[in-house]
């Protein structure tokens, strides 16, 4: 009996001393866990940032892409636009690509940096109309040259500002015009684009009813300027006439033979193209 007791009080000590041991080492893994986050949430001081000393001879050129370099003056060098040729070393543009710095409705560098910009009198006009250009930034006193839709000479003054005389559009040419100028010393040009009103041909009629052999007038409007237009009764050709700078072309006929009743009339421009008819009735 007294064996048995001892075994029994020998297990049972055994037992109380595992589950101490347990519960140390889980004391032990619940306190380093905490000690490791205290640890994570303690603010660490970044490490100095190191200044790095150029070596002899080399610069830094981080972040100078964009940026102009200035000129002895101080000032900023004026950047080229995109796609315009590049300066030579006589400060003139590069022959290729066109003409120097030209651009649609904008001023472009040229020779010697000048900058020139030009407005119209009118962006949209009606055929017939007068148009004048107003410009600065030229050369002063250099010869400015027109070019393209209209051709005239004019000097900048001293300011290098120039007022251009007035440009007839003319009837027929179409929706689009585009004016060129240059200067003639600098190099600097600019283009500028003006939308020119469509409008319709139409035909006029001295009389719109009368037998045949009767005298008629025939009278188209807003054709091209001086082109020939072609004018015709039913399938007959009456004759054609050379329209003036308006785009007013008249025709006197007369009224050929031919069965009584409805009759068009037609005229048609040979350049533009365009038409205009009328409704005429042949008396019996």
């Amino acid at each position: 009996m007294d064996t048995d007791r001892k075994a029994h009080r020998f297990l049972v000590g055994m037992v109380v001393v595992v589950a101490l041991l347990v519960a140390a080492a889980a004391a032990w893994s619940y306190l380093r866990s905490m000690s490791a986050a205290d640890e994570a949430r303690r603010p660490h001081p970044a490490p100095p940032a190191t200044v790095g000393v150029p070596e002899t001879g080399e610069e830094d050129t981080a972040g100078a892409t964009d940026a102009a370099a200035p000129t002895d003056e101080g000032q900023t060098s004026p950047q080229a636009f995109p796609d315009s040729p590049a300066p030579t070393a006589s400060g003139e543009s590069s022959p290729s690509g066109g003409a120097p710095g030209s651009r649609t409705q904008t001023s472009a560098i040229g020779g010697g940096g000048f900058y020139p910009s030009v407005a119209p009198s009118e962006w949209y006009i009606v055929p017939g109309g007068t148009v004048v250009f107003a410009g600065s930034g030229f050369m002063p006193g250099e010869l400015v040259r027109v070019g393209g839709a209209a051709s005239a000479e004019v000097r900048a003054d001293s300011a290098g500002s120039i007022i251009t005389p007035a440009f007839i559009v003319p009837h027929g040419s179409g929706e689009w015009r585009t004016y060129a100028l240059s200067g003639a010393s600098s190099g600097a040009s600019v283009s500028v684009t003006i939308r020119v009103a469509v409008a319709p041909a139409y035909l006029l009629l001295s009389t719109y009813y009368a037998p045949a052999g009767t005298a008629l007038v025939l009278t188209g409007r807003q054709f091209g300027a001086h082109e020939l237009v072609e004018f015709q009764m039913g399938d007959r050709v009456l004759g054609a006439a050379r329209a003036n700078a308006e785009g007013s072309a008249m025709l006197a006929a007369h009224v050929p033979s031919g069965a009584a009743g409805d009759v068009s009339v037609s005229a048609r421009g040979l350049s533009t193209g365009k038409r205009a008819s009328a409704h005429f009735v042949r008396a019996p």
